[in-house]
């Protein structure tokens, strides 16, 4: 990779850390989260170490497996359907999810963004807590 390369992409993975939107991608073929950012960390109440060895059925209650089984073998970019979501402290908050499927270093992933709901509430009135791990994406190269 050339270094420009390098300074663009790093570029867009503070855009993506910081975005103000719960945001992760997880891998589709094995389900593994690849990336989360600052404010998921908030929504799910977890590092991002946990979260990083976790995979999106961790995020779900069981209750939203059947549902989300359904969800990814639909690969295509879709959004607006809402989900609970599973923190870390046992609660179920809702949210509006969006998604998109695309390929990044040959691997197929989906990236999903909390638009709205109970989730989205719950981080913008505590924000991020600056004490989490800050590390973007290691973990699953």
């Amino acid at each position: 990779m050339k270094t420009s390369d390098a300074i663009f992409e790093l570029r867009y993975l503070k855009l993506f850390e910081r975005g103000p939107l719960p945001s992760w991608a997880y891998e589709l073929d094995t389900c593994m989260l690849v990336a989360v950012n600052d404010a998921a960390l908030a929504v799910f109440g977890r590092t991002r170490d946990e979260l990083l060895a976790a995979t999106v059925f961790d995020l779900h209650p069981s209750g939203e497996h059947p549902r989300l089984r359904k969800a990814l073998a639909r690969r295509a970019t879709a959004g607006g359907e809402r989900w609970r979501l599973r923190r870390a402290d046992g609660a179920t908050p809702e949210a509006r999810l969006r998604h998109a499927d695309l390929e990044w270093e040959g691997r197929h992933l989906r990236l999903a963004v909390a638009a709205a709901g109970e989730a989205v509430k719950t981080y913008a009135a505590h924000g991020i807590p600056r004490s989490r791990n800050s590390s973007a994406g290691k973990g699953r190269e």
